[in-house]
């Protein structure tokens, strides 16, 4: 593979990263707020991980971004 084509790639690489990074900056931010509300209800912190949040809520919270940052 030539280095024009590995650069090429690797640009293609992160042009998607910097795509995917406002999502997942707001997302990281609705987890932590998701994680102080559950503790305020009942002093203790959620017993699953963000990426179970994520996929029990996705499509609400897809919703949410998309309401929120894009105002469509």
């Amino acid at each position: 593979m030539t280095g024009w084509r590995k650069r090429q790639i690797a640009d293609a690489i992160h042009e998607r990263e910097l795509q995917e990074k406002p999502f997942r900056r707001w997302l990281s931010e609705k987890w932590m707020q998701h994680c102080d509300e559950i503790y305020d209800w009942t002093g203790k912190t959620p017993d699953y991980p963000l990426r179970e949040y994520f996929n029990r809520y996705r499509w609400f919270l897809k919703a949410l971004y998309r309401k929120e940052e894009h105002h469509e």
